[in-house]
């Protein structure tokens, strides 16, 4: 097999610079540009702990483990106002018990979401959301058990739907859905922790909410409730797309997209880009100025 006039596997970068493996003279390195400001660009990083980069540097990602993938993302905002303090939530038959416990930052910044003695349901309540018709949504939050609740469920109720999704998080299993379809998932970080998220698309641009309700059993979110009893969460993040978490203070947030170029050295007749671990189809007409695609890059190939 030839020797590829540039390769670039994510790994040596600094600040507007992500550096390729060949050519070494350094003509071969991406510049990277994302001026967002610092604490808002997260990434997973090798030890599993959700960090943020500074504006304009690259963000090498480990979410799946293994090998680190850069992160290049497109513009997103964050709808959920407070993502981090449920305090700031609508409660109903539950107490919030702020930072408690180490979240997937690795900070004692996560919230205990506590039941009352009530029968009833056990749940916060997020802002009005106004969607926009026909988008499809993704809400994400972070949830571990540990405190007696084994199940958290997410309702969404905005938009022309009203669904529900349960999930184990002492297993990661997801559990029942109620009210229509959508994907759902759960992905494991440290200490305990999953990921939860849920697709939902609009039909309406109905204003409503996402409620986080604590959950006794699989299915069920209406019981008597046990003061000693209920769950963690961290990190609620609503957005048209399930990127990468942006953290809120009392207003919606944008991450601005990453923009990722190189000039082809000279000779290159293919360029082959590896996102989530696919090979795409070669590129072959080459441009004076390559722009990386979104997505998580595996590597980029230029022969």
């Amino acid at each position: 097999m030839a020797i590829p006039i540039l390769q670039m596997f994510p790994s040596g970068i600094k600040a507007t610079k992500l550096y390729s493996q060949l050519p070494t003279d350094g003509s071969g390195d991406f510049t990277v540009s994302n001026p967002t400001a610092s604490g808002i660009r997260s990434y997973v990083d090798s030890n599993g702990i959700i960090k943020y980069a500074e504006p304009n540097v690259p963000r090498i990602d480990f979410t799946d483990g293994g090998c680190g993938v850069l992160l290049n993302e497109p513009q997103s905002t964050n709808l959920m106002t407070w993502s981090e303090v449920f305090n700031s939530w609508t409660k109903l038959f539950v107490t919030v018990n702020s930072d408690v416990i180490s979240s997937p930052s690795g900070i004692v910044n996560a919230d205990a979401l506590m039941e009352t003695i009530d029968n009833n349901v056990h749940r916060v309540q997020s802002v009005l959301i106004t969607p926009i018709s026909g988008q499809d949504y993704t809400f994400v939050i972070y949830a571990k058990s540990g405190l007696g609740r084994d199940f958290i469920n997410i309702q969404i109720d905005m938009g022309g739907f009203n669904s529900q999704s349960f999930f184990d998080i002492s297993n990661g299993v997801l559990g029942v859905t109620l009210g229509g379809g959508g994907a759902v998932s759960t992905i494991e970080l440290v200490n305990g922790w999953y990921k939860c998220s849920v697709v939902r698309a609009t039909s309406s641009a109905t204003v409503g909410f996402v409620r986080l309700h604590v959950a006794n059993t699989d299915g069920n979110s209406v019981y008597i409730g046990d003061i000693t009893k209920g769950l963690y969460i961290w990190g609620a993040k609503l957005a048209p797309d399930d990127s990468s978490y942006i953290p809120t203070q009392g207003t919606t947030v944008t991450r601005l997209a990453d923009v990722v170029t190189v000039a082809p050295p000279v000779g290159v007749t293919e360029i082959i880009e590896t996102i989530d671990n696919v090979d795409q189809p070669p590129i072959t007409v080459i441009p004076p100025t390559y722009t990386a695609p979104f997505g998580n890059i595996n590597k980029i190939i230029m022969n």
